[in-house]
Parts: structure tokens; C-alpha cells; sequence
């Protein structure tokens, strides 16, 4: 995450607008969640380095 922001429109329900950087290819994509939204646990490997 590298940057939030929480929004409070006067009607509706309120929500975050996030910028999220990808791990893979490092790129930062713009995202609006909502309250009740789910996400999908990533699938991450652990190295000893």
C-alpha cells in the first residue's frame, strides 16, 4: 500500500480509494474498496536467504 485515502461523500456509504504497488512487475494501480468487499488470500512462498 502506498498510499490511502478515506472518503466520506455526502450520500452513500463511504469508502477507501488506495494506490497499491504490485510486487511483481512494480507497477501502482488505483483501487476503491467498499465496505463488505473481500479479498483473496495471496499465495506467498518463505525463503531462507
Amino acid at each position: 500500500m502506498v498510499e490511502f485515502q478515506h472518503v466520506k461523500p455526502g450520500k452513500g456509504a463511504a469508502f477507501v480509494r488506495c494506490k497499491v504497488k504490485s510486487f511483481i512487475n512494480g507497477k501502482v494501480v488505483e483501487k476503491t474498496i467498499h465496505a463488505g468487499d473481500k479479498f483473496e488470500i495471496p499465495n506467498m512462498d518463505h525463503k531462507t536467504m
